[in-house]
């Protein structure tokens, strides 16, 4: 599992789905089987502005399952993220090749009023949501 900006982060926790709602974060204690390839975004964004971003990732094992691609703006030093963007790629991630680079965008995003300029962390993988037992597994 990897999550980055310029660094490689780790989240583990609580993850909020919405106000009062909460679901186990479950990490994957096992060999990393996605791994960031590159990312496309504005260096500087306006409140208000859409602006287009995309993402690449590499499998190192294969993914028999069609997962989410998460995508979170953080402060940092912080947890709680900003701004979020879940969402399915254009290519199904149980059809990606291992090995090969496996763009999951491009997706728009907002950044709404009220999001304090500065720098912030990247944080973005794969996830599975399992709404039967409250969790997210994060790949």
């Amino acid at each position: 599992m990897r999550y980055f900006p310029a660094v490689v982060l780790l989240v583990a926790g609580l993850l909020v789905f919405s106000p009062g709602i909460r679901a186990q974060t479950e990490v994957l204690d096992e060999p990393p089987r996605v791994v960031f390839e590159r990312l496309d975004v504005p260096e500087t964004v306006s409140w208000d502005e859409m602006f287009s971003a995309d993402i690449a990732f590499r499998l190192t094992r294969p993914v028999d399952a069609d997962l989410k691609v998460f995508f979170h703006l953080v402060r940092p030093g912080q947890d709680r993220s900003v701004l979020n963007a879940d969402f399915f790629p254009r290519v199904e991630t149980s059809d990606w090749i291992v090995g090969q680079i496996m763009p999951a965008g491009p997706f728009n995003l907002v950044v709404p009023r009220g999001v304090e300029p500065g720098e912030y962390d990247i944080r973005a993988g794969l996830m599975e949501i399992v709404r039967e037992e409250d969790r997210v597994r994060f790949i």
